[in-house]
């Protein structure tokens, strides 16, 4: 076939395309409390102190924590929970959390994971641990330094996306 024939018998097409994404994106925050010992005496039961908005994966989360349980049930012990902040009309996404108490070389010790959760972006949704950790345990450990420790939450979200392209010209043969 010579290139005169070939060329004739490619013709330029007008398309639309679109792609679906899938894939997990890891983003980490950290929470410093400061002066444990009266926050302790101060935000009771069922009450939290949290932290600031952080993003990960384009979604607004905020880290939340109860130093005197989130329950009757379960006061003495600190509570951490993670919660979701934007709503992303029809997304799905399937998010992880990792909360650790970090040492004073900040690696993570006393780690603690959720199982995987399925969200619609939801706002206000939230998950996590009831018994992070007690409150014995925390103020006996080395951890608690200068009445002071630290958080380290790892949230890691898996969004399935569809996106709609522009149109893009592809050449067929039309033999």
């Amino acid at each position: 076939m010579n290139n005169a024939t070939m060329a004739s018998s490619l013709r330029r097409v007008l398309c639309s395309a679109s792609a679906v994404v899938c894939k997990p994106v890891t983003g980490s925050h950290v929470l410093r409390i400061d002066g444990y010992s009266h926050l302790s005496k101060v935000v009771g039961n069922g009450q939290f102190v949290q932290s600031s908005v952080f993003d990960v994966d384009g979604h607004s989360w905020r880290l939340r924590l109860y130093p005197n349980g989130r329950s009757a049930e379960f006061e003495g012990r600190i509570s951490a929970y993670l919660r979701i902040l934007s709503e992303a009309a029809g997304e799905r996404l399937l998010a992880t959390a990792r909360c650790s108490i970090l040492d004073q070389l900040g690696n993570p010790r006393l780690v603690k994971e959720t199982d995987h959760q399925w969200y619609r972006s939801k706002k206000g949704e939230g998950w996590g641990f009831h018994e992070f950790i007690s409150r014995e345990d925390l103020e006996r450990s080395e951890y608690l330094n200068d009445d002071s420790f630290v958080v380290q939450c790892d949230v890691i979200v898996t969004t399935v996306r569809e996106r709609r392209d522009h149109m893009v010209f592809m050449s067929r043969n039309t033999n």
